[in-house]
């Protein structure tokens, strides 16, 4: 199959994703607006807002290019290519900020380590599209997904955090 009939292929899988995506990054920025207005101001809660909101935009932002409409392979994986380049800083730059507060193992796994392999695997992908191999759409469709997993997680984890301080532990 080659990659415009297997982009096609996956065009509900990515309409689906980036739905979830846009609704959750909604919820978040909800959520966290909440708290914020409560007075929850610690590092930390900031830490993981930005990583979960980040997550979520980086799914839709991958549903979406890969929904462009008559899509055009090199195009797609040019702005996945410049996407990934982003989305590696965004997570290079959150470590460097986290580094001195010492974070848990939890947290260099689901907010630094698995976002920025996830993103050199998006490149990846983004160059076999550009060559050609039609199972790199799976790549990318994996890829949207554990970004979605990955900011669920932390939005989880940031409205349990949040919810314990508002009562005091």
């Amino acid at each position: 199959m080659d990659v415009v009939d297997a982009i096609q292929t996956w065009e509900g899988y990515f309409t689906v994703l980036g739905g979830a995506a846009a609704v959750l990054l909604g919820l978040t920025f909800i959520g966290a607006s909440i708290h914020l207005e409560r007075g929850v101001r610690a590092t930390w809660y900031r830490d993981l807002a930005i990583s979960s909101g980040t997550s979520l935009f980086y799914a839709l932002i991958i549903s979406l290019v890969m929904l462009m409409p008559d899509g055009r392979p090199t195009a797609q994986a040019v702005l996945l290519l410049v996407f990934a380049a982003f989305g590696a800083q965004s997570a290079r730059a959150a470590y460097l900020a986290a580094r001195e507060r010492n974070p848990s193992r939890q947290a260099l796994v689901f907010r630094f380590v698995l976002p920025l392999a996830s993103m050199a695997v998006l490149a990846l992908a983004a160059v076999a599209l550009v060559l050609g191999w039609g199972p790199a759409v799976w790549v990318v469709a994996g890829v949207a997904f554990i970004n979605v997993l990955l900011g669920t997680q932390n939005a989880w984890d940031l409205m349990l955090r949040a919810a314990a301080q508002d009562e005091g532990g």
